[in-house]
């Protein structure tokens, strides 16, 4: 019996495929790259200083490990700081380590700090970078206005801080995040508002030095800043400078002494109590004999103010959105929100087309998110309602 040459062939293929097989142990398989294929970041940290006057002087440090399955030198480091204008760079502050250099890159979504390593740093071997800033006033630092309030004295404060994946591979389990926030001189940690922490995430490490005075807050439980980064929230006021304490009373030259009164002075005292006493006596009759002879007057019924009828419509979840944006000094990017309501990403976007639509909020594009601002209505409303 002849086989045709089309099954020849194809016995040929399976026969080589077989002995390849035989030959590996197991079949080929195509496995998608891990994070350690690629440099990645060992650790991963951000220093703020906030002074009084609202600036922000912020150092991204890190160190990274270029593994010999890379097959790639890293030369620079790119770190993203989202839109300079609600950064507020000085650019004139930007600064990198010794032997690097520094790149200031304002793209139309973001703003970019590249350094440019002393030497690329060749796979197996590891490499560190750091790049330091000064935000100005206005920027990661906003003054709170309190609520049905129509200025922002009272030194109430939000520092609001995103921390952006650099270039390099973070890595669950193996990268070390930490974010250290240190408070201006004599500044509180205050709850702005029943809506807001004091700072989010939760439960970071507060430590209070009574030398400086100055309070600092770390995040030191990080792993893995999720999706493109993540969010830093602390609200505190400039309250706490401690008033000069009330000066003693010194004695009046004589023979008096502490805890005793001379006779003139009770003399002047009765006297001046007597005086009063006369005083409120013949104004409390004056104006008990006014009110007995004036006419009556018809009272007039006040009318009442219109309803809110917008803010009505809400729910007490749209309400919360309002307030939070209000709290944020009214405006506050899309991206932020759900963390700051606990709200879903969808939930807060389908709240907020509602809000627009009734007028309430603007939107406006910044790059991959929005920008989400009180209108002068949901502001007025919000205030009056107070």
């Amino acid at each position: 019996m002849r086989w045709p040459i089309n099954s020849t062939f194809a016995v040929a293929i399976s026969a080589v495929a077989l002995l390849s097989v035989l030959a590996l142990g197991t079949l080929p398989v195509r496995c998608e790259p891990t994070p350690e294929e690629f440099p990645y970041l060992v650790e991963f940290r951000a220093y703020v200083d906030i002074s009084s006057d609202d600036t922000s002087k912020v150092t991204i440090s890190g160190t990274f490990f270029n593994p010999e399955s890379s097959r790639i030198s890293v030369k620079a480091i790119s770190i993203p700081l989202g839109p300079a204008e609600l950064i507020k760079l000085d650019q004139s502050s930007v600064s990198t380590s010794e032997g690097a250099r520094v790149e200031v890159l304002n793209g139309p979504d973001t703003t970019l700090l590249v350094e440019v390593l002393p030497s690329p740093v060749p796979p197996g071997e590891k490499g560190t970078f750091q790049i330091s800033y000064v935000a100005l006033s206005g920027g990661y630092v906003k003054p709170w206005m309190p609520i049905g309030s129509n200025s922002t004295t009272g030194g109430y404060r939000m520092f609001n801080f995103n921390l952006y994946n650099p270039n390099l591979s973070l890595v669950q389990g193996i990268t070390d995040t930490q974010v250290t926030v240190l408070l201006p001189r004599d500044a509180l940690l205050t709850q702005l508002s029943p809506l807001m922490n004091l700072f989010y995430p939760n439960k970071p490490v507060i430590e209070a030095n009574l030398v400086t005075r100055r309070t600092q807050v770390s995040w030191t439980n990080l792993t893995v800043a999720p999706g493109e980064g993540r969010l830093f929230i602390v609200t505190y006021s400039l309250l706490g400078t401690p008033s000069p304490p009330p000066q003693s009373q010194q004695n009046p030259p004589g023979n008096t002494t502490s805890g005793q009164v001379a006779p003139m002075s009770v003399v002047v005292l009765v006297g001046s109590n007597g005086l009063a006493a006369l005083t409120s006596a013949a104004l409390t009759y004056l104006l008990l004999r006014r009110k007995l002879t004036q006419p009556r007057e018809t009272p007039t019924v006040k009318e009442e103010a219109p309803p809110k009828t917008v803010l009505s419509q809400l729910s007490p979840e749209e309400m919360k959105i309002l307030e939070t944006v209000q709290a944020a000094g009214g405006s506050v990017s899309q991206r932020d929100i759900p963390p700051m309501v606990g709200f879903s990403k969808s939930k807060v976007s389908r709240m907020l087309k509602r809000l627009e639509e009734l007028g309430l909020i603007n939107r406006t594009t910044l790059g991959r998110t929005k920008l989400i601002e009180l209108s002068e209505t949901a502001s007025r409303l919000l205030s009056s309602s107070d």
